[in-house]
């Protein structure tokens, strides 16, 4: 009888990580559309919240585990009371409650809720239940129809090809390259988000490079090859920032006076810096100017504070390890691209819009487990 209700408590354990990132993919499309704000919002804000903290309650913690949960817990309430970005929380909620997951079922269940919140950001503006969005920048004009932004949108269709990517490693065929091209095409004439179409371009790469790798390829393992593409990604994660920094003290004319989204973000780090400085639990952003970061580690230590930027890279870096250990391409392709999105967008530290903090947290509940049998879950 124990035996039975371990099985059933696992079971609901799993069903309610899978809940909880398909339930906040769902809510930040909803939110997206209707733009709502106030208290419904809140309410069900909260009441994912309290979802996560029940899964926190029965993945079966001991003791020293609820030290480290309680820990981050006050940590990341402290970084939102600061910053007044509910991300801390959300990062802590995705990090900490992905014990025992399977990532193939997650990546299933994400792929089919992305593909139907697609469908209804495209096809409700479309049908008039809500505002077709469009905006004029950089000469063109970008159609994103029902999400937020046109980086949202590549966001989401870039997470759609990086899942397509994981599940299907190794075996694509021309329907899967064509596939993303038309994804990638698609986004290039409406929303024009750049970032997305660069990294779609990256997996259809990837997997055309391991196709060849599997052929002709002798000296090295395909997963050393994605592990070291991860460090780098990383690296450049790190560095972009300081540069960025760096860029803005010495403030050089020809540069400075150069406009535009991409120039924008070498920016607005030091304009950051320069207005809130330095702190520990993160500075709120100001509304009376623009200072919005786009690039993930000048996000974390400069809007979040220096202690979420620590908790981040240490489990960045525990990840790429956990990759490796376990020998499995597909987990370290998949994160090297979100790495690599890292050095120009931030989005996907938040669970309403990627699940990074859930890989994160697998990484990090099974950093002590052995190598995968070929590669694959056991």
């Amino acid at each position: 009888m124990y035996r039975l209700n371990e099985k059933t408590v696992k079971l609901v354990n799993e069903i309610l990580l899978y809940v909880l990132v398909i339930e906040f993919q769902l809510y930040g499309t909803v939110w997206a559309m209707l733009n709502v704000s106030g208290k419904p919002y809140l309410i069900l804000y909260w009441g994912f919240v309290c979802l996560g903290l029940f899964k926190l309650c029965i993945q079966g913690n001991h003791w020293k585990d609820w030290l480290l949960i309680l820990g981050f817990g006050i940590l990341a309430v402290l970084s939102w009371r600061a910053s007044g970005d509910k991300t801390p929380l959300l990062f802590m909620l995705g990090v900490c409650c992905s014990r025992d997951l399977k990532l193939d079922r997650l990546m299933t269940a994400d792929l089919a809720g992305r593909i139907v919140s697609a469908l209804f950001l495209i096809l409700f503006p479309l049908l008039g239940i809500c505002p077709n969005q469009t905006i004029s920048m950089r000469g063109i004009e970008r159609m994103f129809f029902g999400w937020q932004g046109p980086n949202g949108m590549g966001l989401s269709f870039l997470m759609i090809c990086m899942e397509w990517m994981y599940l299907r490693h190794r075996r694509f065929r021309w329907f899967d390259y064509a596939g993303i091209m038309g994804i990638l095409v698609f986004v290039h004439v409406t929303a024009n988000s750049r970032t997305a179409e660069v990294l779609m371009a990256a997996v259809l790469l990837a997997e055309a490079f391991a196709k060849l790798w599997e052929r002709y390829g002798k000296r090295w393992k395909e997963y050393v090859i994605w592990t070291w593409g991860c460090i780098f990604a990383l690296g450049m994660d790190l560095i972009l920032p300081v540069f960025a920094l760096a860029l803005y003290r010495w403030k050089k004319p020809e540069l400075m006076a150069l406009s535009g989204s991409f120039i924008a973000r070498f920016q607005l780090p030091g304009m950051f810096l320069e207005a809130h400085g330095l702190s520990w639990f993160g500075s709120p952003y100001d509304p009376g100017i623009y200072d919005y970061l786009d690039m993930m580690f000048a996000y974390l230590v400069l809007h979040l504070g220096i202690v979420m930027a620590l908790i981040a890279l240490i489990l960045m870096a525990g990840t790429i390890l956990y990759g490796y250990r376990k020998q499995n391409e597909r987990f370290l392709l998949f994160f090297m691209i979100l790495l690599l999105r890292s050095m120009a967008e931030s989005e996907h530290l938040n669970l309403l819009y990627a699940f990074l903090p859930v890989l994160l947290g697998l990484a990090f509940w099974n950093r002590g487990t052995g190598k995968l049998k070929d590669g694959k879950e056991q």
